[in-house]
């Protein structure tokens, strides 16, 4: 199709439907090589050279076509020696054709000229943070908070020593709320209160912590103010600390919810006591369902239980109780029931157990809920044998249970964990149910490098071989899940 003297860059032949003898015909314009004449065949585009496009055939460099008595198959063909064997550098794969082979450059704005000052800034700046030995004791004096928000200065004051810092101390607390919502200033304020826990005056850094607790709730919410916050709770001393706590009042529940303020709850809970904190459960017990469900709120109540009075959490078990089962199943909620089934009062797990046993067969083969149930095998003895009980029964109507959680990917890690503290008959239905590659090899889909390897007990006659290995998941295998 078209005129042969024009380029096939400029023109779309058609496919020929049926082979034409060899003649000699000009190509066209060949990557600078320019026109030349070669000898051309058609063949049938459905043979196997039929198969790459010809605008992926022109792409390829002029070195790798044929030599002479070869043939360009011109539409649906491709490049091809007349035995069809495909020539060196070309695989004769399936490609699309393309319309082009230039790409486009996209357009870049123009910059906008910047203005003399703005160099002069930059300028200043780099004079400042290019040079950390110009910076001294005496240079700082007067612009602590210009030179802290720079990285070379915050980084000659981090250096220094806690005698070096009387010149300049007061300076830092009076921008300490400043400096401490700059990435650069947070660290100097940092370094000063170690600096005064450490060999400092008590009174000194008294002051600079009352200097902090007056934005406290600000702070905790801003991504560099809420370190600089979690490192008062750690070197504040005890009366210092309840100051600070007393700033949150009110806000502990919007803190749990959020990105940077959830860090600063966990903090004070495991630098204070009970007593001191004992307000932190009261407000969150209003939206004690959201935060449960929330990323950031199933940390603060984890940290809730390990470090509070179970009995003090009632109020907020109360509110988690009628919607234990969806609990169970969410994301981040299932691991506020396990700490409760870990940490919690006799009247809470069983609460939990009872939900549990309800619908064992399918939260088993859950995502999430089976590392409940795991838990309660781990945690809570007392029900263990009720437990396996539901899950090994002696008889069914329809497929086994057994043979339900064995092919479910999260049934296989609950078995296992069955298969740990079940007895002698409950393993002797399990062999009975399961087949024997279950009880040498691990499970399939398990990444936990930490699996335990322990022997069968109690198993002799029941199985072939007296002694079997049993690859048992770690307890903490909802990782891997």
């Amino acid at each position: 199709g078209g005129e042969m003297h024009t380029p096939f860059k400029q023109r779309r032949p058609r496919a020929m439907a049926h082979p034409v003898s060899t003649a000699v015909a000009p190509v066209g314009w060949c990557h600078g090589v320019g026109w030349c004449e070669i000898p051309l065949t058609v063949v049938s585009p459905g043979s196997a050279w039929g198969e790459m496009g010809l605008w992926e055939m022109w792409e390829r460099d002029i070195d790798s076509w044929p030599a002479a008595g070869s043939a360009i198959v011109i539409g649906q063909g491709s490049l091809a020696p007349n035995d069809d064997v495909p020539p060196a550098g070309i695989d004769g794969r399936r490609g699309k054709a393309r319309r082009g082979t230039r790409r486009r450059r996209r357009r870049r704005s123009p910059q906008k000229p910047r203005s003399q000052s703005a160099f002069e800034e930059d300028d200043d700046d780099d004079k400042q943070d290019s040079g950390q030995a110009e910076w001294t004791i005496e240079v700082l004096v007067g612009r602590v908070a210009q030179a802290a928000k720079t990285s070379a200065g915050s980084e000659f004051m981090v250096r220094l020593e806690s005698e070096q810092w009387k010149d300049i101390w007061l300076e830092v607390v009076q921008s300490s709320v400043e400096l401490s919502r700059n990435r650069h200033g947070r660290g100097v304020v940092i370094a000063l209160l170690s600096s005064l826990a450490e060999g400092g005056s008590r009174d000194e850094l008294q002051v600079l912590l009352q200097s902090l607790a007056e934005d406290a709730q600000g702070l905790s919410r801003d991504e560099h103010g809420c370190r600089v916050v979690q490192h008062a709770f750690v070197v504040a001393p005890g009366k210092v600390k309840v100051m600070l706590a007393e700033k949150l009042v009110g806000c502990v529940g919007d803190l749990a919810l959020n990105l940077h303020g959830n860090h600063v709850v966990q903090r004070c809970l495991e630098q204070m006591s009970q007593e001191d904190t004992s307000f932190f459960a009261v407000e969150m017990q209003e939206n004690a369902l959201q935060i449960a469900q929330n990323q950031f709120g199933c940390r603060v109540l984890q940290r809730l239980l390990e470090h509070e009075d179970a009995e003090t959490l009632d109020g907020i078990f109360g509110q988690l109780r009628p919607h234990l089962q969806k609990l169970c199943e969410d994301r981040f909620a299932n691991y506020v029931v396990q700490h409760f089934l870990e940490h919690g009062t006799f009247a809470q797990k069983s609460a939990v157990f009872g939900v549990v046993l309800k619908d064992v067969r399918r939260l088993a083969c859950h995502k999430r809920a089976s590392n409940v149930i795991e838990r309660v095998l781990h945690n809570f003895p007392e029900v263990k044998h009720r437990l396996l009980e539901a899950l090994i029964p002696e008889s069914s109507i329809g497929p086994h249970p057994l043979q339900e959680l064995h092919s479910s990917k999260y049934g296989q890690f609950v078995l296992r964990t069955a298969l740990l503290y079940a007895d002698a008959k409950q393993r002797a239905r399990m062999h009975t149910w399961l087949p024997q590659s279950f009880f040498v090899e691990g499970p399939s889909n398990t990444q936990d490098s930490r699996a335990e390897r322990v022997d069968s007990v109690g198993l002799e006659g029941v199985v072939e071989s007296p002694q079997l290995e049993i690859q048992l998941g770690s307890n903490d295998s909802a990782c891997s899940r």
